[in-house]
């Protein structure tokens, strides 16, 4: 007959956790207490707009391409930000200034550029906040002997080179059938197919790819 007053003692000291939960969730103002997402205590932040994968920080060397996703505003000013996405050649429009190029800069170039415009004709020494806040899909194609024939993906803010390009399609052939000496990169240029021949064992580290090319390592014969 004791056991009642211990199961009594155990659900108080459970409405006492759960009140106090309830207060924590509620004390710090609507949905900003406790998440509900009990394994995961720091939730990701969602931007509106092009929200795709949000990057609150962009390296100021990262260069701007068609489709990336850039947030610009004037520092101090009321206007509201304003987000637009790159189009395919490779131009943006915003406001006063209209349609201007930005693909090709650094985000450092593209905000002194966009410092520069507004500068002239619009508004005294004005504070440019330039940011990327989605990325373009980069990818090629890696076909012949390598690990794993397929296209690649490269990361965001990620330098693409081929000897990285053959490392995320698995390396080198397994057999050791790879001929490292001739692999080609194809590539589209003013509408007809180019193509690189590149020793990998004395160039291929620095060989810098662009969003399309395909890369073909032939077979070793001996």
């Amino acid at each position: 007959m004791r056991i009642l007053p211990f199961l009594a003692c155990l659900v108080t000291v459970g409405q006492l956790f759960l009140s106090s939960n309830v207060f924590a969730q509620y004390a710090n103002g609507p949905g900003v207490g406790v998440s509900a997402n009990y394994g995961n205590t720091a939730a990701p932040l969602v931007r509106g707009g092009l929200g795709t994968d949000s990057i609150s920080q962009t390296s100021e060397t990262y260069t701007i391409t068609a489709l990336d996703g850039l947030q610009f505003r004037i520092v101090g000013e009321l206007e509201t930000a304003t987000e637009v996405r790159v189009a395919g050649d490779g131009s943006v429009t915003l406001p006063y200034v209209g349609t201007v190029k930005l693909a090709g800069k650094t985000v450092s170039e593209a905000r002194q550029y966009l410092y520069e415009l507004y500068d002239k004709d619009w508004y005294v020494n004005p504070q440019i906040d330039l940011l990327v806040v989605s990325y373009s899909q980069r990818r090629v194609q890696v076909l012949g002997r390598v690990g794993r024939q397929g296209p690649v993906v490269f990361p965001p803010e990620e330098k693409m080179t081929l000897i990285t390009a053959i490392s995320y399609a698995g390396g080198w052939d397994p057999q050791g059938l790879s001929r490292k000496t001739d692999v080609t990169v194809t590539r589209k240029e003013g509408g007809v197919d180019k193509v690189y021949t590149i020793d990998v064992t004395k160039s291929g580290k620095d060989f810098d790819l662009k969003d399309g090319d395909t890369i073909f390592v032939p077979e070793r014969i001996f």
